[in-house]
């Protein structure tokens, strides 16, 4: 398992040098989608926490309280995550040119595992059988 907040800073250098200029809210859904796809792909989390279904999806607590404090996010060290590239590249490929409110609304799916969560206790950790099963479902549906 690697940081979470290490791997936030990684993944908001790499957004930025493409291009894009991510906010929290894209960083935070960005970070769940790689750790959905992790969950899938490796059987097992990426980060050393998980996410919490918070009121505009998932978030890591870790991360966001870095990105609010003064400090912000520490400096990317891109030789740390280069086995984690095909997964980064995919996220921002697949979704990086999505705004904050399109990823939120995607989190928010009915009967997803945000969903599932913030029903049955807001501001939670979100469970990672819940997280697999949706981006299980997602790449069935990219498959086909």
């Amino acid at each position: 398992m690697v940081n979470s907040v290490e791997f936030a800073a990684y993944l908001h250098k790499r957004a930025t040098d493409e291009g894009y200029q991510p906010n929290v809210t894209q960083i935070q859904k960005w970070l769940y989608i790689c750790y959905g796809h992790h969950l899938v792909i490796n059987k097992k989390p990426l980060f050393d926490e998980k996410p919490r279904a918070w009121p505009y999806g998932p978030v890591f607590l870790n991360v966001y309280n870095a990105q609010k404090s003064d400090a912000g996010l520490p400096n990317a060290n891109d030789s740390m995550f280069l086995e984690l590239e095909e997964i980064v590249s995919a996220t921002l490929e697949n979704h990086g040119k999505w705004s904050a409110t399109k990823l939120v609304d995607w989190t928010h799916e009915k009967n997803g595992a945000w969903d599932k969560q913030w029903h049955k206790e807001k501001l939670a950790f979100m469970t990672d059988g819940d997280i697999r099963a949706d981006f299980e479902r997602l790449f069935d549906y990219e498959q086909n």
